[in-house]
C-alpha cells in the first residue's frame, strides 16, 4: 500500500419503515456520488472546507413551516462568506511545469468554476424564497450541481496526487489517471430495417455522463479514459449477465437500501416540480418501496439471480498494441482503514485471484453509492479487468447484494448525467459515440519512460510466473 490522508467520511443508517420516513430521509447524510467527489480529495484549506459544510446544511432534514426562511439565511451567509474569503481560494501551480500556457489556462477555468458555484448560491437563494415546499424542488438539483463544482474546485487545490502509483515492471504500460476526467456516452437502440433485416439502423436513447475518478483507482480510470479516448467503446452493444447472489433473509430483502433509491426519489420530485404531481406521486411510492416489485425466487441452489448490464464488452477486451496482449487491470481500492483516513491499495500481486480483498477491509466507495461506475472482472480472477464495467442498477442495491461485493470489485467513477438511461439498458442498446473531455486528456498520463524491450520483458516476467 502506499499514500494515506485524512478525510472525514459521514455516513448516517436508514431506517426506511414507511414511505412518510422515507421521504424525510431524502436529505439525510447518505453518501453520494458528489459527496464522494469532494471526500476522496486531499485538500486541507479551511475555506474549501466550512464551504463544503454550508452546502451540506443548506437543505433541513426536516422541512418545517419556517424551512424557506432558514434556507435563505444559510444560502445568504454561505454567499457572503465566499465573497469575503474569495481571495483564499487559490490554484495550486507546478513550478516545475514548463507549459506555462496550460497554467494560465488553469487559473482561468478555476475563475470560472467560482463564479459557476457563486451563480448556484444566487439561484438557491431565489428558490428559497418560494412558495412552501415547491421551492425545495428547485434546490436539490442546485444543491447537487454546487457539490460537483465545488469538486472540480478542489481539484485545482490538490497539491500532490495523493497516492504513489505503480511505475515498474508489469504496471509500466498502463496508463494513470492522476485527477478526473469526463466522459459522455452517446447511447442509441438498434432496430432493423422493415425491408432488409439486415441493415442495421439506430435511435437515439440520449446521453450519460461518467466523471472518471483517479483519486479513487487511477489505473483503472486511467485504463477507462484511454479507452474511451481511443474510441474503443464505440459500437459496442450492452451484454446482459445473470448474476447468482446469495439469498437474502426477508427483512434483509423488505429494507432494500433507501440510500440506492434516494436519487432517483429526488429525479421523481424534480418531475413533480413541473407539474407531474399524481402521476409522480404513485410511481415514488413505488420507488421507495411502498408496493414496489418483488425479488425473483430463488433456484435450488438458494441463489436468487437478476439481471445486470454490462458495457464495454468486446471479445477478450482490450489488446494493447504496445504488448499484443490482452491488457489485464489489477484491482483496485481505496480503503477507510479507520473512520477519518484513506489509504489505496492496489491487489496486483495477490497470490489467489479469487481472493480479491479480506473480509474485514473497509473500502471507502461502497456499491450503495447510487451512480457508482465499477470495472468489471472475471468471475474468479479479481486482477482479469480489460475493458467492460458497470453501475449496479436500482433493484440490486439491497444491503446483502452491497456487501456481497463490496471490495471485489474496483469503483472507478460516477454518473452524473443520464442515470435514468442506465437504470433501463438491455442488449439492443449499443454506445454510438464517446467524449472525452480536454481538462481529462491533460490528467491522463502515460509512463514515456518505458521501451517497447522493457514492456515485454516485463510481460513475460508475468508469464512465467504466473
Amino acid at each position: 500500500s502506499a499514500g494515506a490522508f485524512t478525510r472525514k467520511k459521514v455516513k448516517e443508517k436508514i431506517n426506511p419503515s414507511t414511505a412518510e420516513t422515507a421521504m424525510s430521509s431524502i436529505t439525510s447524510k447518505v453518501l453520494t456520488v458528489e459527496d464522494s467527489l469532494i471526500q476522496l480529495l486531499p485538500i486541507r484549506n479551511t475555506v474549501f472546507q466550512n464551504l463544503i459544510s454550508m452546502i451540506n446544511d443548506i437543505i433541513p432534514s426536516v422541512i418545517k413551516e419556517d424551512s424557506s426562511e432558514s434556507v435563505s439565511k444559510k444560502c445568504q451567509a454561505a454567499l457572503q462568506y465566499l465573497d469575503n474569503y474569495r481571495g483564499k481560494l487559490e490554484p495550486t501551480f507546478d513550478l516545475d511545469d514548463e507549459n506555462t500556457m496550460l497554467q494560465i489556462m488553469r487559473n482561468e477555468r478555476f475563475e470560472q468554476l467560482l463564479e459557476e458555484f457563486r451563480k448556484n448560491l444566487e439561484a438557491m437563494l431565489h428558490y428559497s424564497g418560494g412558495d412552501g415546499m415547491k421551492s425545495f424542488h428547485g434546490l436539490y438539483p442546485l444543491v447537487k450541481s454546487s457539490k460537483i463544482t465545488l469538486s472540480e474546485l478542489g481539484e485545482g487545490l490538490v497539491k500532490d496526487f495523493p497516492y504513489q502509483v505503480p511505475t515498474k515492471t508489469k504496471y509500466a504500460a498502463l496508463p494513470r489517471l492522476l485527477g478526473r476526467a469526463r466522459v459522455t456516452f452517446s447511447l442509441a437502440r438498434r432496430t432493423s430495417s422493415s425491408s432488409n433485416s439486415f441493415l442495421k439502423t439506430t435511435v437515439p436513447l440520449g446521453n450519460v455522463t461518467i466523471i472518471a475518478d483517479g483519486f479513487a483507482a487511477p489505473l483503472t480510470a486511467g485504463n477507462f479514459v484511454d479507452l474511451s479516448i481511443r474510441n474503443f467503446y464505440t459500437g459496442l452493444p450492452v451484454r446482459n449477465i445473470n448474476k447468482l447472489w446469495k439469498k437474502s433473509s426477508q427483512e434483509d430483502q423488505a429494507y432494500t437500501s433507501l440510500a440506492g433509491k434516494l436519487e432517483n426519489a429526488v429525479v421523481k420530485l424534480e418531475s413533480a416540480a413541473v407539474g407531474k404531481l399524481e402521476e409522480t406521486a404513485q410511481d415514488l411510492a413505488v420507488q421507495l418501496g411502498v408496493g414496489g416489485a418483488k425479488d425473483k425466487e430463488a433456484n435450488e441452489s438458494g441463489s436468487v439471480s437478476s439481471v445486470i448490464p454490462i458495457l464495454g464488452s468486446f471479445l477478450d477486451g482490450f489488446i494493447d498494441p504496445l504488448t499484443g496482449k490482452p491488457r489485464r487491470i489489477p484491482l483496485e481500492i481505496v480503503l477507510a482503514d479507520q473512520p477519518s483516513n484513506f489509504h489505496y491499495i492496489l491487489k496486483g500481486d495477490s497470490t489467489n485471484n479469487g481472493d480479491c480483498v479480506q473480509k474485514h477491509v473497509r473500502p471507502f466507495l461502497t456499491f450503495d453509492i447510487p451512480g457508482l461506475v465499477a470495472m468489471n472482472h472475471p468471475e474468479r480472477n479479481c486482477n482479469g479487468g480489460s475493458s467492460e464495467f458497470f453501475s449496479l442498477p436500482l433493484h440490486d442495491i439491497v444491503a446483502d447484494r452491497v456487501e456481497e461485493i463490496n471490495g471485489q470489485y474496483a469503483p472507478f467513477g460516477y454518473i452524473i448525467e443520464g442515470w435514468d438511461l442506465m437504470q433501463n439498458l438491455d442488449s439492443s442498446v449499443e454506445i454510438e459515440s464517446t467524449f472525452v473531455d480536454d481538462w481529462g486528456r491533460q490528467n491522463l498520463v502515460k509512463i514515456k519512460q518505458s521501451s517497447f524491450s522493457d514492456v515485454m520483458n516485463s510481460t513475460s516476467t508475468e508469464d512465467s510466473e504466473a
